[in-house]
């Protein structure tokens, strides 16, 4: 495996911040379709807003999904830096689908009391999984050169 070279916590967060607001914005039209389609997508986003003010309103849940969309951009690029490019899109595809897995259909049902999207059906578990997978495809697409260029 080739050497890392270093990288500084200020240009990652950087990164971080730019993949993960071009991924958290270009996933919504995928939830603006499944909405029309009346399928749930989207659907935890209010419910914690709502832990904090009540009701939700749409730009407070707009500024949530950028930024659980940064958060949850790290992990998949410090993932990159050590899987390099040759694996990138499998890593973001598996990272989607993973997240989504264990965040959304596992840990925020939890949390709030609610039936798995597995155990209400796939009409509920397709639409968010399918957006998940999407926001690791973009983000590869959206650091691939930055984090190639940091592998010597």
């Amino acid at each position: 495996m080739p050497k890392l070279s270093p990288i500084s916590p200020a240009r990652l967060l950087l990164e971080t911040i730019r993949t993960g607001t071009i991924a958290s914005i270009a996933i919504m039209p995928i939830g603006f379709a499944f909405r029309q389609m009346d399928l749930r997508i989207g659907y935890y986003g209010p419910k914690v807003v709502e832990l904090l003010v009540s009701p939700a309103q749409p730009w407070q849940v707009f500024i949530l999904h950028i930024l659980v969309g940064w958060i949850s951009t790290l992990p998949l690029l410090l993932g990159l830096l050590w899987v390099g490019s040759g694996r990138a899109v499998q890593t973001g595809l598996l990272y989607g689908a993973g997240y989504y897995v264990l965040i959304n259909s596992i840990i925020l049902p939890w949390a709030f009391d609610d039936p798995t999207p597995w155990q209400i059906g796939w009409l509920t578990v397709l639409p968010s999984l399918l957006a998940h997978i999407a926001f690791g495809w973009i983000i590869v697409l959206s650091a691939r050169r930055r984090i190639a260029s940091l592998r010597t």
